[in-house]
């Protein structure tokens, strides 16, 4: 995430923050605790172009938001 980016929301899940960016479209997915792990990485895109995302939630195996055109969208961690 880029300090331009404007926050839309966000979900932890699995020792893992997965950000929306409403400035972009996109979902951002990082370590919770970057360095802390060895082969920690940055944070890195996992989905882009979602019309103004927001409402994230979690379960076991998928994230999930809402949309500007009111669809929920699901992706497998």
């Amino acid at each position: 995430m880029t300090s331009a980016s404007t926050l839309s929301g966000f979900v932890i899940s699995d020792n893992q923050i997965y950000i929306g960016e409403s400035s972009d479209d996109n979902i951002e997915m990082a370590p919770l605790m970057p360095g802390k792990n060895a082969g920690a990485r940055e944070a890195t895109v996992t989905a882009a172009g979602q019309m103004k995302l927001t409402q994230f939630a979690a379960d076991p195996t998928n994230i999930y938001w809402r949309t500007d055109d009111c669809k929920i969208m699901k992706l497998a961690k």
